[in-house]
């Protein structure tokens, strides 16, 4: 693994919300420069003594990540109509490993409400409420206007969910923007052949766990925000997560609630679980044209 310079800069402390990513050359310090996209990127000490706090935090985020194999859980979940203001209460299975792939299931008593499977880049979504079988791959996501479903997918990975910390798979840089109640920790990725902020991370100060973590497109859209709360230690791997979550995306009519009722980690998981078999003989629906409709998951 090969560290970049770090590179401690102080300026003013705001920029228009367009001119964000040039933020992070102008505004805040950047506290971890890398060459290359490391795993488990290491903080260096370098830095100012007021931040060290924090740097011991983002150092103890990056190495519980690095810890994970896999997770498997069982959820309550509640789904929150924005616009009608009304919760429908579910439940929810989930299983995830380091690499990305994950798959989701949401009941309503009996009834399978959806299932949502990522699994080598491939997306597959079942609703069986209205019979919608769709398939498609992230680049079709990336490539469609941003719908909740991009955000389910770039927010759920067992990781992102879990264990978050302030990195992402092409990341170069991460930046701090120093608040008075809380921080915030701007993570760019290496897009093609640009630089775009990706991620924004909150964490409060002289806390060790974050608050919440913002999603953005390369596009530099919103996609949404998950928050955390309850970070507690596993009993049997000892790594702390949340024991609730927030999930709230920019569009879309509803946001999810999480709470977790039982959390397994690094207990194997057979690759092909992360699969939805065909559940109907017709073929499945273009993901990409469902996308461009701008229909909802849960509409």
């Amino acid at each position: 693994m090969t560290l970049g310079t770090t590179v401690f800069r102080l300026s003013r402390r705001a920029l228009l919300p367009a001119l964000l990513l040039g933020a992070t050359l102008l505004s805040g310090c950047a506290i971890d420069q890398y060459e290359g996209t490391p795993s488990m990127p290491s903080a260096v000490a370098s830095v100012a003594r007021e931040n060290t706090g924090l740097m011991e935090a983002l150092d103890a985020m990056d190495e519980r990540r690095g810890q994970v194999e896999n997770v498997s859980a069982r959820l309550n979940a509640t789904l929150h109509d924005r616009a009608r203001n009304r919760d429908v209460a579910l439940s929810a299975g989930y299983m995830g490993d380091k690499d990305g792939n994950f798959r989701l299931r949401l009941k309503m008593g009996d009834q399978l409400l959806a299932d949502i499977s990522l699994f080598r880049e491939n997306v597959t979504v079942w609703l069986p409420r209205r019979e919608r079988y769709l398939k498609g791959t992230r680049d079709d996501l990336r490539a469609a206007p941003a719908s909740e479903l991009t955000f389910l997918i770039d927010s759920c990975n067992a990781c992102d969910l879990f264990f978050p910390r302030a990195w992402a798979p092409k990341a170069v840089e991460r930046v701090l923007l120093p608040g008075t109640a809380s921080d915030e920790i701007l993570v760019t990725e290496k897009i093609g052949i640009f630089n775009r902020l990706t991620r924004r991370m909150r964490i409060g100060k002289n806390e060790t766990f974050p608050a919440s973590m913002a999603f953005i497109s390369p596009a530099g859209t919103d996609l949404g925000v998950v928050s955390y709360e309850g970070f507690q230690p596993n009993q049997e791997t000892n790594l702390e997560y949340p024991q609730r979550l927030k999930l709230e995306p920019a569009m879309g009519p509803c946001g999810l609630l999480l709470s977790v009722e039982e959390m397994m980690i690094n207990r194997a998981i057979d690759s092909s679980r992360f699969e939805i078999q065909a559940p109907t003989e017709n073929p499945p629906l273009n993901l990409a044209q469902f996308l461009r409709k701008g229909a909802s998951l849960w509409e």
